[in-house]
Parts: C-alpha cells; sequence; structure tokens
C-alpha cells in the first residue's frame, strides 16, 4: 500500500472515529510514522485531504453498488446494504459521510460541495436499491423510494450514533437487528398477534392480505373466459340473436353478420381476461382488463330500456362493473406505487453555484 493510500485509510479511520474536525497530521503522523512533511506532500491543506477522501469514498460506493448489483433485486439486496456497515457497528465508529455532514459548517465551500455530493450519491445508491425492490414487487410500502430511502438511512445512521452509548457496540452484540428493518419491506411481513389461536390468526392474515382482491380478480376472469369461449358455439350465438338485434348493439350484425357479431363480442372478453391474468404480474394490464370489464358491463346494462323484459342475464353485469370499478382501483395503486419508485429524484440536484460558507 502506499504512502497515499496509508494517509487516506487512517484518514476513514479519525473520520469515523472522531469526525473530520476531529484529528490534526499530528494524528495521521504518529499513526502511520511517517513526517508531517510527507503528508503535506500528497495533501498540502487538510481541505485537499477532505476532497481525496470523498473520491475514495465515492469509489467505494461504486465498488458496493456492482457488488450489490450481483445480488437478487428486494431484501437480499437491502440487506446487503446494511451489513455494509456492520464494521462501523462492530467498532462503535460513526458512518464516515454523515461524519463530515456534521462538520459540514465549518468546511472551506469546495469541501461542502463535495461532501454534498458524497451525501447525495449514497442516497441515490439506497434509493435505487428500494426502488428495484419495489419494481420487482418483493419490497413494498406506500411511500416513494426516495422517501423510503430518506427513512431507512436515516434510522441506520442514527443507530450508529446511539451504539457510541456505552455499553458500546450494542448493533455488534445484536447482529440479526438490520434484518427487521429489511423486512419491513417485505411483503409478507405483517403484524403478528400474540395468540395462540389459530382462528384468530387465520382471520389476522386475510385481514392483512390481499386474498380477497384476488379471489376477485379469478372470480371476473373465469365468467370472462366462461362467456368469451361460450361466443364461438352456436348455441351462444342463438341465445344472442333476440338480444341483440332489437337493440342499438343489431350495428354488429350489420358488420359482421349474427355469428360475426358473436364472434367479435367473444375476443372482447377474451381480451379482458387475458389482460386480467397478465395483470397478476403487471398492473397496466390490469388497468385495462378492468377497464374493458366496467365498459362491457356498462354496455350490456345500456341495452336494458329497449328491452320488452327485465333480463337477469343482463342485470348480473351490475356486479361485474363493481367488480371492475374496485380491480381498477387496485392495479392503478400498483401501477403509480411502480411510476414513482421509479421516477429520476431531481429535486436533490446540487445547485451549479458554490455553497455560502455558514
Amino acid at each position: 500500500m502506499s504512502t497515499y493510500e496509508k494517509i487516506i485509510e487512517l484518514a476513514n479511520v479519525y473520520i469515523q472515529q472522531r469526525g473530520f474536525q476531529g484529528f490534526s497530521y499530528a494524528d495521521l503522523e504518529s499513526g502511520i510514522g511517517i513526517r508531517k512533511a510527507s503528508i503535506h506532500h500528497h495533501f498540502p491543506s487538510k481541505t485537499d485531504l477532505g476532497l481525496a477522501y470523498c473520491a475514495y469514498k465515492t469509489a467505494q460506493f461504486d465498488q458496493l453498488q456492482a457488488e450489490l448489483n450481483q445480488l437478487p433485486a428486494g431484501v437480499q439486496r437491502l440487506q446487503g446494504y446494511l451489513e455494509a456497515f456492520s464494521d462501523c457497528a462492530a467498532q462503535g465508529q460513526m458512518c464516515g459521510v454523515y461524519a463530515m455532514l456534521s462538520d459540514s459548517h465549518l468546511l472551506l465551500p469546495e469541501l461542502q460541495i463535495a461532501v454534498f455530493r458524497l451525501a447525495q450519491k449514497e442516497q441515490h445508491l439506497l434509493q435505487d436499491i428500494l426502488a428495484a425492490g419495489q419494481q420487482s414487487a418483493q419490497l413494498q410500502a406506500a411511500l416513494p423510494a426516495a422517501e423510503l430511502a430518506m427513512m431507512v438511512s436515516a434510522a441506520l445512521k442514527g443507530a450508529l450514533l446511539l451504539n457510541r452509548i456505552p455499553p458500546a457496540r450494542c448493533l455488534c452484540r445484536r447482529r440479526p437487528s438490520h434484518r427487521p428493518l429489511a423486512q419491513r419491506w417485505y411483503p409478507s411481513a405483517h403484524p403478528r398477534l400474540e395468540t395462540g389461536d389459530p382462528m384468530k390468526n387465520a382471520i389476522h392474515r386475510f385481514v392483512h392480505s390481499d386474498a380477497d382482491l384476488t379471489l376477485l380478480r379469478l372470480s371476473v376472469i373465469f365468467i370472462f373466459a366462461l362467456f368469451g369461449t361460450f361466443k364461438w358455439f352456436d348455441f351462444e350465438v342463438s341465445e344472442l340473436e333476440p338480444l341483440i338485434s332489437s337493440t342499438w348493439l343489431s350495428f354488429l350484425y350489420t358488420l359482421f353478420g349474427v355469428h360475426g357479431g358473436s364472434y367479435f363480442l367473444g375476443v372482447v372478453e377474451t381480451l379482458a381476461f387475458v389482460a386480467l391474468v397478465v395483470g397478476f404480474k403487471k398492473p397496466a394490464f390490469g388497468i385495462v382488463g378492468s377497464a374493458i370489464v366496467i365498459v362491457t358491463g356498462i354496455t350490456t346494462l345500456s341495452l336494458l330500456p329497449q328491452l320488452t323484459m327485465l333480463d337477469g342475464f343482463i342485470v348480473k353485469d351490475v356486479l361485474l362493473i363493481g367488480a371492475g370499478a374496485v380491480l381498477l382501483k387496485f392495479d392503478l395503486r400498483r401501477h403509480l406505487r411502480i411510476q414513482q419508485a421509479s421516477a429520476p429524484e431531481g429535486a436533490s440536484a446540487l445547485p451549479a453555484q458554490g455553497v455560502r460558507q455558514t
């Protein structure tokens, strides 16, 4: 290891232990065993040392990001990020980036900007981890990834500070304590009842799950798959003819003929249930499927005024409109959550001007 690297490595230790203002070149001199003139040769001023430290930490974050990207998106990648701070916890140290931020009001503008950019880089790293987890549906939360990153970062870095309260290194003794933080965003996680009653536990799991919406989606899929298939058979063509021929939908017979009109409706219903099936994984398709369900329901109910009797076959579409609306709302929320998670965070961009020293 070169003298330059030794100075940076020891400065990293001192920053995490004492903060940037908590050590001097004399400490580096005695720690490494070299003359102070050698340190000034590489870093004429402490601001130069701080700038080199920021570049050093930036390279570390790039390496960490490359390693984390090899892990599956979601809990494992978030766990890997949290585990990167285990050495700090074991030695009772602060996060170096936040230690620099705490001294930023004492720094020259040039170093202030470098520290702010370093902090933003780490925030974007954590934000990307959370956004990838949300997009893969492995992490779920109502907040955008940028806000989640602030919460996770504040909790983690605050815990490292509290870890310095005697008895020291409590985080080290409880190393699995990172895991509940990661599990907060895991979709299967939910509050557990302190009871041994299987019935109460089953009710609790049902209340905190999406089982009702899954069952509703499957029910609508079954109905549209069944009737969409029926439209291709002669018995359904015959059943539909008196309903369609006496209503405004008769234009389908004019365009496609009696069989063609039935086939057209079959295609529409098939598109609806296929989109709903794909919607299990891709909410945008679920939105399309739900919209088709609602439109077909409204279209069918619009035939009632032109019929001479109340047809129960048509009235059932009232339920389908309601089911389609529920599924549409659910898939819209899922889609918007994914969009928010993947949206670039422009608000955190640094201004091009220098930072005023306070």
